[in-house]
């Protein structure tokens, strides 16, 4: 009994030593107001004021942990010891807890309903089942999110391809204003050209009717001076005959005259000849 009642004694004073050097301070309660007793009635004790500490019940090894005078909780040799700092062997998953509240400062003394509610291993079971389920549910959530997405991005690209099928109508469109357009201006160039042509030919036609007038009045001009030509010609041929027939007329009576010149000198010779002896030749 001495052995243990030192060991009590030494974990005592190193649990104090340990607590003055972390600077733990002790929680002081507010007092309660006075009680006012009514004249002529009884004094009736007020009731006990019932404190909740907020623990962290880790169910793997038994733990508890007071969040606010930073003590743990724990059972070892049939005995419960609270400690700031947990000895070596007890690790702890920082993750695998529940929140309690329970009155007192004495965690110990509800373990027992509290092992019912939450026995060992079975928290971190249900907290893997949690998990999974989390999983589960992150991934029909990411699941819908991405099928969400699909959707969005089906939605946006059949609203690219109608704006582009928009843009594609209003290109044609376009093209077609401007073959339109095009084809208009090539007829009215084209009629351009025809009334060009039109116009070209018709002064073509007039140059051609001047032309032709100007041949005729030419050819007027030319057979006008024909006529004078061979007027002139006829009156100078015929002075030309008469002269002609003057010099014609004078050649004959010179003629004439040589041929009665000869013919009396004829007549002379054969009158000479015939009072001749000489036979006359017949």
């Amino acid at each position: 009994m001495s052995c243990r009642c030192k060991k009590i004694s030494l974990l005592i004073l190193a649990i104090l030593l340990i607590s003055i050097l972390a600077g733990c301070r002790l929680r002081r309660f507010p007092i309660p107001p006075p009680v006012i007793v009514p004249r002529g009635g009884h004094y009736q004790r007020p009731p006990a004021r019932v404190i909740h500490h907020r623990y962290r019940y880790f169910p793997a090894h038994q733990v508890y942990f007071d969040t606010s005078r930073n003590i743990y909780f724990y059972y070892s040799n049939n005995s419960w010891f609270s400690v700031p700092v947990l000895p070596p062997h007890i690790h702890l998953d920082r993750d695998d807890y529940v929140t309690l509240e329970l009155e007192g400062p004495k965690p110990h003394l509800y373990h027992h309903e509290t092992l019912k509610r939450y026995p060992p291993r079975v928290l971190k079971k249900e907290r893997r089942q949690e998990e999974r389920r989390q999983e589960k549910r992150e991934q029909r959530k990411e699941y819908r999110d991405d099928k969400a997405d699909r959707r969005d991005d089906k939605r946006e690209q059949r609203k690219e391809y109608r704006d582009d099928k928009a843009d594609r109508r209003h290109d044609k469109r376009e093209q077609r204003k401007e073959y339109r357009d095009d084809k208009a201006g090539r007829r009215d160039d084209k009629r351009e050209q025809r009334k060009e042509y039109r116009d070209d030919k018709a002064d073509r036609r007039g140059d051609k009717r001047e032309q032709r007038k100007e041949y005729r009045d030419d050819k007027a001009d030319r057979r006008h001076d024909k006529r004078e030509q061979r007027k002139e010609y006829r009156d100078d041929k015929a002075g030309q005959g008469d002269d002609e027939n003057d010099n014609q007329k004078e050649y004959r009576d010179k003629d004439e005259e040589e041929r009665n010149n000869r013919g009396g000198k004829r007549k002379k010779d054969r009158d000479d000849w015939n009072g001749s002896d000489q036979p006359v030749w017949r």
